[in-house]
């Protein structure tokens, strides 16, 4: 199993007393190519993880594969996170499984 946390801190370290805060987590069952070295080789990791900010307050993440969304916060004080699972219906908004 291959887990996937994406954590969120601000510049201004206004959200969470300035540490870090978990805001997704996946898993997957893999394969990995090769132990995970922050390289353009591994960018997105297994799932092909892409965040992108859609404006100041909005957080986009899509990913392609087959990971499990386990965790989501939607909104984090002034930021929305919104996901896309790409491998399955472009443009639809996924739910974390509970």
């Amino acid at each position: 199993m291959i887990m996937t946390d994406v954590d969120l801190i601000r510049v201004d370290k206004t959200i969470n007393r300035g540490r870090p805060r978990n805001i997704l987590e996946f898993d997957c069952l893999g394969p990995a190519a090769h132990a995970y070295v922050l390289d353009a080789a591994n960018a997105g990791g297994t799932i092909g993880l892409n965040l992108v900010w859609l404006s100041p307050h909005q957080l986009e993440a899509t990913w392609q594969g087959q990971a499990n969304l386990l965790f989501q916060v939607a909104q984090i004080n002034d930021v929305i996170v919104s996901v896309r699972d790409l491998s399955h219906d472009a443009g639809q908004v996924t739910s974390p499984k509970r």
